[in-house]
């Protein structure tokens, strides 16, 4: 769970540094080598995006609805500040895409590795 006042936080950064207008959402799944590990890093990139891709639910399950975004949609040309996201012992990634998806349509990049050893599912 994210301390109240990291989202606070978070609120505050989207609302003074990013554009004013929307975005699109969109997402990739990207894997990283890590060879001294014998296993890859399993990152999910939001970022802001043209229309394109295939709509999806990240994150969607049982207990949630997911997050709308476009998957592997093009890339919205410009710069945007990074914010790499952390979903805890025993969580994954996508269980954090309502706000990861918010970022990305606010003007940020986003992205989120699953731990090896402590996502859930492994």
């Amino acid at each position: 769970m994210i301390p109240s006042h990291v989202l606070a936080a978070l609120a505050l950064a989207a609302a003074f540094a990013a554009p004013c207008h929307a975005f699109e959402a969109g997402v990739r799944e990207i894997n990283i080598a890590a060879p001294e590990s014998g296993r890859n890093l399993q990152v999910t990139v939001w970022y802001p995006a043209r229309p394109g891709g295939e709509p999806v639910l990240v994150g969607e399950n049982r207990v949630f609805d997911g997050a709308p975004a476009l998957s592997n949609a093009p890339l919205l040309e410009g710069r945007y500040p990074l914010v790499v996201m952390s979903h805890g012992s025993g969580g994954r990634i996508q269980g954090m895409s309502w706000l990861a998806a918010e970022l990305a349509k606010a003007g940020f990049v986003v992205a989120g590795p699953n731990h090896p050893g402590t996502t859930s599912g492994n």
